[in-house]
């Protein structure tokens, strides 16, 4: 049988969500399960149809805590349509994917979700060379890696890498000697219809990924959304690339190798740099610089600080999500943590209202931003690139890899509403982001 995703590739705002409500509402006897980021989304999907979503409950009597992983599987059983997280769906195991194959549903993902990953903040290239060393593991001809180390338990440090290994999902990354964790290909093929709601499929890695597992690509016709014509036009009036001349002037005298003030701006350029108190300032000075002279040439729309957002590597920003356990409840929450030596601190600009992860994507937090000063060249990571090369047919664009996230970035600031007048000015500090989002500009 024909493997097959549908896709619904259309313009942030073009109401792919709404357009999936009504679909829900049309079949009231599908069994439907609809997968987003946010639990925001999860709510306003639950409240306007009849999907109801898994809670996680503390048992009292028992004194356990019951997941919501545990939920779903109680609610599948029934045939109800279902709302959930990305975080849940990726963990799916395979008594939940058994019944989603028996009872027939339906997946809509809304918006794609990362399907293959590094592992290296768990287990680095030194764990790699050892276990490959006394042959505790081996890699067949598609990367996969054999677990033949049987005495391991379950208390020991590489428990958890033996039982992702003995699912198929770890992967060698390439010709590096690390570890990849590869989600097991049947969350798509378990449904009897699995549509992915997004913009730009074709630069995303899960596009790559269900290549690679034979899939075919076809449009999604049952989900409808509203024309975006008009919502292009809006985009290109709407969106300004702006200069500093000031700060424009580190990227003119760096013109042949897009770098800014000698600095690529990559990941790993921001890795190695990270002790730097020069570079630290540097990125978080010409942040400060921009927001206060965008504000003083767009004073006449009454702009603050508070509609600044910012971005760059997660780990630079200070902010960190921490988890909170109240009566068996997950409770999720940001804080700001000033590392000195790690930190990219923006004088009087707040880190907890204004930095906005790079990969940001379906979510309207920030619908009220004006001002969005990106700092980041995006590349695919080295680790997944090597195994594409290594042991696929699969050519990577960086440039489309670079521009599904910037796209995804700016349209969680105002443009998404699509109010006339309400322009957003955008700053590149580097050369290259600029270029592609120029280019997708003039595509509109």
């Amino acid at each position: 049988m024909r493997k097959v995703v549908y896709v619904l590739d259309s313009i942030p705002g073009t109401r792919k969500t709404t357009g999936a409500i009504k679909y829900i509402n049309d079949n009231p006897t599908k069994p439907i399960l609809y997968i987003c980021e946010y639990k925001s989304e999860i709510d306003r999907v639950c409240n306007e149809t009849h999907c109801v979503q898994p809670e996680s409950v503390y048992d009292e009597s028992l004194e356990k805590y019951h997941s919501k992983r545990d939920d779903i599987k109680k609610l599948l059983v029934t045939g109800q349509a279902i709302a959930s997280s990305h975080s849940l769906f990726i963990n799916f195991d395979e008594e939940i994917l058994s019944v989603i194959s028996k009872l027939g549903y339906e997946i809509i993902l809304d918006e794609v979700v990362e399907p293959i990953y590094p592992l290296n903040s768990r287990y680095t290239k030194d764990d790699y060379k050892a276990l490959a060393a006394k042959n505790l593991i081996e890699v067949d001809e598609t990367g996969k890696i054999v677990w033949k180390w049987d005495e391991v338990t379950d208390d020991t440090a590489y428990s958890g890498l033996k039982k992702l290994s003995i699912t198929d999902q770890i992967f060698k990354a390439g010709k590096l000697d690390q570890f990849l964790h590869v989600l097991p290909i049947g969350l798509f093929s378990a449904a009897s219809k699995v549509t992915v709601m997004t913009y730009n499929f074709k630069g995303s890695h899960l596009y790559q990924y269900l290549t690679i597992h034979g899939f075919v690509v076809l449009p999604e016709e049952e989900i409808k959304t509203s024309d975006d014509k008009n919502l292009r036009q809006h985009i290109k009036d709407h969106i300004v690339i702006c200069r500093h001349k000031g700060t424009d002037k580190y990227k003119e005298k760096e013109k042949s190798t897009c770098k800014t003030n000698g600095n690529t701006l990559s990941y790993s350029n921001y890795i190695k740099k990270r002790h730097s108190k020069d570079f630290r300032k540097f990125i978080g000075g010409r942040i400060n610089l921009i927001t206060r002279y965008l504000l003083e040439k767009h004073n006449e729309e009454n702009l603050s600080v508070s509609e600044v957002m910012y971005t760059f590597p997660m780990s630079f920003s200070g902010v960190e999500n921490i988890e909170k356990e109240v009566k068996g409840k997950v409770i999720k929450k940001k804080v700001y943590v000033n590392d000195p030596k790690n930190t990219i601190s923006v004088v009087g600009v707040s880190a907890l209202k204004c930095f906005v992860p790079f990969n940001c994507r379906g979510t309207n937090e920030y619908s009220n931003k004006a001002i969005l000063i990106h700092c980041y060249n995006q590349f695919v990571n080295p680790l997944i690139k090597s195994y594409y090369n290594t042991y696929t047919d699969v050519i990577v664009n960086e440039d489309d890899y670079a521009l599904n996230t910037l796209v995804q970035w700016i349209f969680r600031s105002r443009i998404r509403k699509y109010v006339k007048g309400e322009r957003v000015y955008v700053y590149c500090l580097s050369e290259r982001m600029e270029i592609i989002l120029e280019k997708w500009l003039e595509s509109l």
